[in-house]
């Protein structure tokens, strides 16, 4: 049994045991507190140097940042901050944040709800919002793109708001102008009177303005979607396109980007028409996006067609006239005709038939084209046989332009063999009575134009048949009159009167024809000028160049009229010899004529010359044209030189031209002085091949003669003769030649 002793020793032993436990106790919560504190600085130090770096982070970078706390109060603005604000940093916090964040919208200029009431509200992150516009304490309007966020606390909770945003001023009006640009790129395309599509890189259209809808026949909504190259280029192109779009995509070489090219269309209804194409890519679209543009030029290609037939049309008349007008045989003549008809109508071929009257036949004279034989089945056509022999019978015309349907045409299925579509022939008829026909097929359809064009050929041609037929009566009348001549002086005298009468008509027929032929020819020239003066821009370089033809050859055609004219005046007109002083002539001459002085022509008198008995103005003519021949044909670069001198034998005076010229073979000596009897094919050396002619007609009117001396490469010496002209002489009239 324990005695209160021993209890109080227990009670004072525990005590003090829990006295030490006690003491231990706090000695160890003491450490541990003093460890606490020393980690809280440390923390609170670690805690400092982030929230220092965050503030730096903030106010380094480009966009502006307002922090806010849980009351919607200021707390921090970042240096770009103040600026778009107006509020320093020191002055916007503690502040509520509309009143330093006050926004609007652009549009309805009403207060939008400030974001960071939204985020405390809500608790998550605010996009932007849509045209949003800052007004800053000073009153600027900046507009504006924003968003904010909640800040979190370390248990999760929203302890306030961050919030950012950036001026978009710029990309605001980059915006505007690209809607306003969408906008006109829009109300272009619907008022746009060419067709404007829109492809992407698979060829699909993606976008068809109301004028392509017009010009193909589709609707926009059936169309969009579907492949361009089944809707509106020919199967037969289809290919080609698929393989330009493919080399495209994978070299990025489009040889038709950005060109204007024409090629076929096709319409809804599967109609083909011209189009004038230009296609170009969308910048900067990836995948490639094309636009094309497309222009119907159906009415600009018919403006074009009918230009360029009514500029082969006169180019047909020039070359017909200047085939009438040569001095070949008639056959030559008549298969140049048919070859012009060929070349300028693009027919397929033509022929000429004159009647044989004695044997009531046509005779086929002239054959171009794909057939020019004149021995086969129609060499010889009895009037009245065939179509052709029905022409000249009725005297009508026999025009089509369905071939295989025409009853008149004999043999459709060689007309289908060979592609005959049209066909056009017409009788050679004058004053009533059938001359020929002149008849031609072609592959293609002859317009109205031509059609009409033909009949006035026609006419011609039939003038010149007879004219011939004139000349070969004429020939046969002069054999007559030489075979009868040695015995019969009556008949003689008879058939000369005759003859004379003929020719005279035939000289007056001649002159009549030449001078009413330049009236047309100088209308010709002067349209053909005015086309090309006056719409020279609109027209294409082929009719450009058959308006210089049509000018070139009705100007050789009047130059050989005039010089025609010429001839017919030096061989008819009356004329009365005077003494005429041959070195104040040639002077005379030489002033007249630039080409003749120097320095372009050298020309020389050696020694005097002896007047001569001779008429002033057929000299003259004599002169300029010997003096010009010596000028004209010479080497290139080469300066003339011409040397003149006389001499006198039996009361004659000779008068001799020596140039450097090229020179003539002599095989050729007879050809020159025949009318268009010229030997130099080269254009460089063009002329009317009439002027030598008319030297030796007036040097013969005045009783003189005229000759050369040439070879190739060695210059020429022409010569002339006329009766030297003594003081006693008086006129010796010539009226009778």
């Amino acid at each position: 049994m324990d005695t209160p002793e021993n209890e109080e020793k227990m009670l004072r032993s525990v005590a003090l045991q829990n006295a030490g436990s006690t003491t231990l106790a706090r000695d160890r919560a003491e450490a541990e507190l003093l460890q606490a504190r020393a980690s809280l600085e440390e923390r609170t130090k670690e805690l400092a140097q982030q929230r220092e770096c965050f503030q730096v982070a903030l106010s380094s970078i480009g966009d502006a940042v307002i922090t806010a706390d849980t009351e919607g109060k200021v707390t921090f603005l970042n240096p770009v901050a103040e600026t778009m604000t107006g509020w320093k940093s020191s002055e916007a916090t503690g502040q509520l944040v509309e009143k330093v964040f006050n926004i609007i919208n652009e549009q309805t200029r009403q207060p939008v709800t400030n974001p960071v009431h939204k985020v405390l509200k809500i608790g998550v992150i605010v996009g932007p919002a849509d045209h949003a516009t800052l007004i800053a304490r000073d009153g600027r309007e900046t507009a504006i793109e924003d968003s904010a966020a909640p800040i979190r606390d370390a248990t999760g909770g929203c302890s306030g708001a961050v919030m950012v945003f950036h001026d978009v001023t710029g990309r605001r009006s980059v915006e505007a102008a690209l809607r306003r640009s969408r906008d006109q790129f829009s109300a272009i395309l619907n008022v746009a009177l060419d067709a404007i599509i829109t492809m992407d890189h698979k060829g699909k259209v993606s976008d068809f303005n109301p004028a392509a809808e017009r010009i193909f026949g589709y609707r926009r909504d059936d169309i969009l979607g579907r492949p361009i190259a089944e809707l509106i280029i020919p199967e037969r192109l289809r290919q080609r396109h698929y393989e330009g779009l493919s080399r495209y995509l994978a070299t990025g070489e489009g040889p038709v980007l950005g060109k204007r090219i024409e090629m076929p269309a096709l319409r809804a209804d599967g109609q083909e028409f011209p189009v004038e194409l230009s296609i170009c890519r969308i910048a900067h679209s990836e995948p490639p996006i094309f636009t094309a543009t497309l222009r119907d030029i159906t009415e600009r290609k018919q403006e074009e067609k009918a230009l360029v037939e009514r500029a082969r049309l006169a180019a047909l008349r020039a070359d017909i006239g200047i085939a009438l007008a040569g001095s070949e045989n008639s056959q030559s003549v008549l298969q140049r005709c048919s070859q012009a008809l060929v070349t300028q109508l693009d027919a397929a071929f033509a022929r000429i038939w004159t009647v044989n009257e004695a044997e009531s036949v046509l005779e086929l004279q002239a054959s171009a084209g794909i057939y020019t034989h004149l021995n086969g089945p129609h060499g010889r056509v009895k009037i009245g046989e065939y179509k052709i022999g029905r022409i000249a019978q009725n005297h009508q015309p026999l025009l089509t332009n369905d071939v295989l349907h025409d009853p008149n045409i004999s043999d459709p299925v060689w007309a289908r063999r060979e592609g005959m579509v049209a066909f056009a022939g017409y009788p050679l008829v004058l004053e009533g009575k059938a001359l020929g026909v002149m008849a031609m097929f072609a592959r293609h359809p002859l317009s109205e134009n031509v059609m009409t064009e033909l009949a006035p050929i026609a006419d011609g041609l039939a003038q010149w048949v007879r004219r011939k037929r004139v000349e070969e009566a004429l020939r046969k009348a002069q054999q007559e009159l030489q075979h009868h001549a040695s015995t019969l002086e009556a008949t003689v005298e008879e058939r000369t009167a005759e003859l004379r009468e003929k020719i005279g008509e035939l000289e007056a027929f001649s002159y009549s024809v030449s001078h009413d032929m330049r009236a047309p020819l100088r209308a010709m020239q002067g349209y053909a000028t005015t086309l090309l003066e006056d719409h020279k821009q609109d027209l294409p370089e082929a009719a450009q160049q058959y308006l210089d033809r049509i000018y070139k050859s009705a100007t050789r055609m009047d130059l050989l009229i005039q010089a025609v004219l010429t001839y017919s005046k030096v061989a008819k007109e009356p004329l009365i010899l005077h003494p005429v002083d041959m070195e104040t002539l040639i002077a005379d001459v030489r002033h007249t004529y630039p080409a003749l002085q120097t320095p372009k022509a050298i020309i020389t008198i050696k020694g005097s010359l002896p007047r001569v008995l001779g008429h002033e103005v057929f000299l003259s003519q004599v002169i300029s044209n010997l003096l010009s021949n010596a000028v004209k044909f010479v080497v290139p670069g080469v300066t003339p030189e011409i040397n003149i001198h006389a001499d006198q034998t039996e009361g004659f005076v000779r008068i001799w031209f020596e140039d450097n010229g090229i020179g003539i073979d002599s095989a050729h000596y007879h050809r020159i002085f025949e009318m268009f009897g010229g030997v130099h094919a080269d254009k460089k050396f063009e002329g009317t091949g009439i002027g030598l002619t008319i030297v030796k007609k007036a040097v013969e009117r005045m009783g003189g003669e005229i000759g050369v001396e040439s070879q190739p490469d060695q210059g020429s010496r022409f010569w002339f003769t006329l009766k030297k002209a003594n003081d006693s002489d008086n006129e010796q009239n010539l009226s009778t030649g």
